[in-house]
Formats: C-alpha cells, structure tokens, sequence
C-alpha cells in the first residue's frame, strides 16, 4: 500500500493494523498475495459485524444467512 495515495491517514493505519493482525494470528503467511486476501476479508467481517450490531435482532439472522448463501453461490 502506498500511504501518499490513501484517502487519508486513518484509512492507512486500519489498513496497516489489519495486516499486523493477520501477520500475528497468521505468521506462517510468507506470501504478500495471501496475506493480502486474509486481510481483505478481515476487513469484511469487521464490517459485517458493525452492520450487523446495527439491526435489529430479529433482523440479523436473516441477513447473516442472505450473506452467506451471496457468498457462496456468487450472486
């Protein structure tokens, strides 16, 4: 990542400390591709968890599930 064209600073250091995490949780990861693609979805399911405490509980199975099956199948 190249902090000079982030959006701003704030976005680098999450970006950064998602990466730390995935580099400590995950230290056999030597390749840059796969330490990549565990951060990004690291990053997806931080969000997914924000937007989940958003809804209401009966809403957030329901939108768990649909999740999954879109991630699944793809569409």
């Amino acid at each position: 990542m190249q902090p000079d064209l982030t959006p701003d600073d704030g976005f680098y250091k999450t970006c950064v400390g998602e990466a730390n995490v995935v580099s400590l949780f995950f230290p056999g990861i030597k390749v840059d591709g796969v330490r990549i693609a565990f951060t990004a979805w690291l990053a997806f399911a931080c969000v997914m968890d924000d937007i989940l405490e958003t809804l209401d509980v009966a809403d957030r199975e329901l939108v768990l599930v649909e999740t999954i099956e879109i991630l699944k199948c793809g569409e």
